[in-house]
């Protein structure tokens, strides 16, 4: 009775590590999930604000050619 006991503490004991296992596994896998959709909206953010900065850089282009060649462009 006592070996069957044993035998069952056992079993039970290596059940539960094996799921908390499981647990901890998949919390990595959430994690790392979680960390790589991040770094794809860093790139993304990075991607729009490189075109913002082209944006005005060619808006301030334009601007210095308007008033360089004043006689060529209408203004309001």
């Amino acid at each position: 009775m006592k070996r069957t006991m044993t035998l069952i503490a056992t079993v039970f004991a290596f059940s539960s590590l094996a799921h908390a296992g499981d647990g901890f596994l998949n919390v990595q896998k959430m994690q790392a999930e979680k960390a790589e959709k991040q770094v794809r909206t860093d790139i993304r953010s990075g991607d729009d604000a490189n075109r913002e900065a082209q944006r005005q850089a060619a808006d301030r282009k334009a601007g210095e050619a308007i008033e360089a060649n004043r006689d060529n462009y209408r203004t309001k």
